[in-house]
């Protein structure tokens, strides 16, 4: 069986002043992993990271296409929940996973909905085949991505879908297993097929990914 991708550029035009700004959010996060100072930023930036979100221009509407209802919707590196709350009483349940708990306590009470787990994205605490749709806004940068997609793989029901959002530029040029060749070798090694990819402005491209039959994974293209 032939697993065919969905290739296209997103429809709006992303504001040059926007991605200059989002470049150099990338650019500090590069330098807080090289210097393992995550803990102390993530302390610091929970009220400014909630109010000033420039990839909501274009994020919000590609995850939020994913959601079909009656679904157990998870984001990995949730952060303060934003998202999770645009589609609190859409879904049959929220969770946020998030390892900051300045930014969980925040999430909470925002939306006391939703259920927001402290936790590391290489190490889920839920069971197998427990939800059926997964996001990450780009925090499996700071983990072992391989690990971590395992872990979703092994979260998500036969067939489940994991949307992320993957940075093209800043993060391969510093870590090499962020670069597009090797990531597409850890979808595939991890058991996820890529059925859409949409290329946004200059500096992302956004991917949904379905957990792979191994009848669609022998047919791969």
């Amino acid at each position: 069986m032939s697993v065919r991708t969905d290739k296209r550029h997103f429809p709006r035009p992303i504001p040059l002043w926007n991605e200059a700004v989002m470049a150099l959010i990338h650019l500090t996060e590069v330098l807080i992993i090289k210097t393992n100072t995550s803990p102390v930023f993530y302390r610091l930036v929970p009220k400014p990271y909630e109010s000033f979100r420039p990839w909501s221009a274009f994020a919000d509407d590609l995850f939020l296409s994913t959601l079909r209802s009656g679904q157990t919707i998870l984001e990995v590196g949730s952060g303060t929940g934003y998202l999770l709350r645009k589609v609190t009483g859409k879904a049959t349940r929220c969770i946020g996973l998030e390892l900051s708990k300045e930014m969980l306590k925040l999430a909470k009470k925002k939306n006391p909905q939703a259920l927001y787990v402290r936790g590391d994205m290489t190490n889920l605490p839920f069971k197998p085949a427990s939800v059926d749709c997964s996001w990450s806004m780009g925090s499996i940068l700071y983990v072992d991505p391989e690990r971590a997609l395992r872990e979703i793989h092994q979260a998500l029901v036969d067939r489940g879908t994991f949307a992320v959002l993957v940075e093209r530029y800043i993060f391969p040029a510093f870590f090499p297993w962020f670069r597009s060749t090797r990531l597409r070798e850890v979808f595939a090694k991890t058991g996820f097929v890529i059925t859409e990819e949409v290329f946004v402005g200059h500096l992302y491209v956004w991917l949904k990914l379905r957990k792979a039959t191994r009848s669609s994974l022998a047919g791969v293209e």
